[in-house]
């Protein structure tokens, strides 16, 4: 982790000669990688699954992370203005807003990467207490129609944060594989997931989450859990899009290239572990972050969750991607 100083956005060197038996649990959470997809909007008032929030729990622990349930309704309110908040002062930032359209492609297209207008609704989805979404849309009407008849506002389900104990580029990484597992365990439990990362793009708010809400540990993303009719798969980028392969074993290392600059919170939960799979065994990867995220914070956090983990040698689809 964190090989070279001289290269800051080097994240890690990751080499393996051979595989591992993998757990039963893993070949569980990797058949989500393909399925595992950002929730944009509010949830059904339906319970959690039993056993989810504490199976996520122990998977932030795994990586010296915590997962904060903010289950006071004081606190939740308090969580939810930050967000609002946050995102009041972006949408009228214009540079922010044409970052935000060029992810979001028109219905029809053939893009592998972005935001898909069936993964965010075509009207925005108060909650209570309202967690404001980003706005993909633009105008244009986009986006699904409601896929519930719940009443509105609809539940803004189990709020929590991913804190670490400092704000060093090391914890960041550990962040990133955190919330790997946090997301792929919750879609193997049946859940699904929304991101907030708006409050966290401002020193001020995030110093006012970090000292009233996190007992002083370092908020890394915003996270709600809830259930939800989710009718479409995320989409994936092409193999050849995040991974390439050198022509000899660790000596001419590859080099897993950082997505596109823009909506870097995702979690990148495929390339990694499928690379192990598809004939790239004892060959070296080099992870990097990527300069353009807007946080020192989120360079590594997405990118971290390019894990090596035990897959199945066989059965598996080579098919690495980004979950957006």
């Amino acid at each position: 982790m964190l090989p070279d100083p001289g290269q800051p956005l080097l994240v890690a060197r990751v080499s393996w000669p051979g595989r591992a038996a993998r757990t039963e649990f893993e070949q569980w959470l990797f058949g989500q990688v393909r399925q595992r997809r950002t929730h944009r909007g509010g949830f059904d008032p339906a319970p959690l699954p039993s056993g989810l929030l504490a199976a996520l729990r122990e998977g932030a622990a795994r990586y010296g992370t915590v997962l904060r349930i903010v289950a006071d309704d004081g606190r939740r309110a308090v969580l939810a203005a930050a967000v609002a908040e946050a995102e009041r002062a972006q949408r009228l930032d214009g540079e922010r807003a044409r970052e935000l359209a060029e992810w979001a492609p028109a219905p029809g297209s053939s893009r592998t990467d972005g935001v898909p207008p069936d993964s965010y609704p075509a009207r925005a989805e108060h909650t209570d207490p309202d967690f404001p979404g980003r706005d993909y849309a633009h105008g244009h009407g986009w986006g699904l129609p409601p896929l519930s008849t719940a009443a509105w506002p609809r539940s803004a389900g189990v709020a929590a944060l991913l804190t670490t104990a400092q704000d060093r580029p090391a914890d960041w990484v550990n962040a990133g594989q955190g919330l790997q597992r946090i997301l792929l365990t919750a879609a193997a439990f049946g859940a699904a997931a929304a991101l907030h990362t708006q409050p966290l793009e401002f020193g001020r708010l995030r110093e006012s989450i970090r000292t009233r809400l996190s007992d002083g540990a370092y908020p890394q993303l915003v996270l709600r859990f809830g259930t939800v009719i989710q009718a479409e798969a995320s989409i994936r980028r092409p193999p050849a899009d995040v991974l390439s392969a050198s022509g000899s074993a660790i000596a001419a290392p590859a080099r897993v290239e950082g997505p596109a600059p823009g909506i870097c919170q995702r979690a990148f939960a495929a390339a990694v572990p499928i690379a192990s799979t598809c004939g790239w065994a004892g060959r070296q990867l080099n992870l990097r972050a990527w300069p353009e995220a807007r946080t020192p914070g989120q360079r590594f956090i997405g990118r971290a969750a390019l894990r090596l983990l035990r897959w199945p040698s066989r059965g598996s689809p080579c098919q690495p991607g980004v979950n957006r």
